[in-house]
């Protein structure tokens, strides 16, 4: 029932309406299955039937303005470490590892429902644009409300040929899977040192 209810949740995010905002409301969706019928996203059998689920799950026909928790993804670190155990700062030339730092702020659990969240890390070139794609990595588990979870990037080392200031970059639900109140905060930056 639930996994049909962030269905009915995700025609919002779909429309771009939920933007922003730590909840969506009753009125929202409803006005988000009215633009889905009128673009034939849904016919008006399928709006019928997902409007008395959403009733069902709640029980009873609700406020128009009651609110629906979502999960809100967030990476809060990422830390740059050599491969080998004999060196200890991040050096040119030798491998890295990457560990991402995942927190979910939202109000619902992550991952409930919904395929695997994935994370990508990538370099960050020199006139400061995003480079290409160095790893992703997936999980399958469920991250509750203000819990964390690490992405260990160890099995996939990268190393940088210069010395000096770097950036990586990092980017949690690379593939848009999970439903979440704001997507305008899931990238991360992080600037570190490479020695000679």
């Amino acid at each position: 029932m639930k996994k049909l209810i962030i269905f009915l949740i995700s025609v919002l995010v779909i429309l771009g309406l939920a933007t922003g905002v730590s909840a969506v409301t009753k009125t929202d969706l409803l006005t988000a299955l009215d633009d889905a019928l009128a673009d034939g996203v849904v016919d008006s059998l399928e709006k019928t039937e997902l409007l008395d689920l959403l009733d069902a799950y709640l029980a009873g026909p609700v406020d128009e303005e009651q609110k629906f928790p979502l999960p809100d993804l967030t990476i809060i670190n990422v830390t740059v470490e050599p491969v080998s155990p004999n060196i200890e700062l991040p050096t040119k030339g030798y491998n890295l590892v990457a560990k991402v730092i995942v927190k979910n702020i939202g109000e619902e659990t992550a991952g409930l429902g919904q395929d695997a969240i994935c994370t990508v890390i990538k370099k960050v070139n020199a006139d400061g644009t995003v480079g290409a794609k160095i790893s992703e990595l997936c999980m399958g588990e469920t991250i509750a409300p203000g819990k964390t979870f690490i992405f260990d990037f160890s099995l996939y080392p990268f190393k940088y040929d210069t010395a000096g200031t770097h950036k990586v970059y990092a980017y949690v639900d690379s593939t848009y899977s999970q439903l979440e109140s704001n997507e305008n905060n899931n990238g991360y930056y992080k600037t570190f040192q490479v020695y000679t």
